[in-house]
This record gives C-alpha cells, structure tokens and sequence, in this order.
C-alpha cells in the first residue's frame, strides 16, 4: 500500500516508487474535504497491461457529483 499527495497540478508522479507492472490495482481518493462533503472517499479499480506506458487517471469533483475516465 502506498500514500501519496497530490501535486499543485492534481497529480501524483510516482505513486508506487518502484516500477510498474502488470496487474489489478485499486487506487482510493480521500475527498472528505469542506464543511459537508458528500463524497468521503472514491475507489477506483484499474487494471494494467502494460507497464511501459503512462497512466493518466482524472477524477473531477463536484458538490454533489463526480467522473473520471481513462485520460491520455
């Protein structure tokens, strides 16, 4: 398991420190942020195939909705 904040982009660099590889992998976003929040946590699964590309993983955040998709 592995712990990472986020950057002033939104995004993590490297997650794993160490290489990737080939595999399920679940990846959970604590948004329990603000005076209410709705959303207190997002699990997300993904599975890699192939190591050697970049994985882009947007998760976008609204009051009371939410999204993601594979990005580019």
């Amino acid at each position: 398991m592995t712990q990472a904040l986020t950057d002033a982009d939104g995004r993590v660099r490297d997650l794993l420190e160490r290489p990737l590889t080939v595999g399920d992998y679940r990846l959970e976003f604590d948004t329990a942020r603000g005076e209410e929040p709705f959303f207190t946590r997002v699990a997300l699964d993904i599975r890699v195939t192939d190591p050697a590309r970049s994985y882009h993983v947007p998760l976008l955040l609204a009051p009371f909705s939410m999204t993601t998709y594979r990005g580019s």
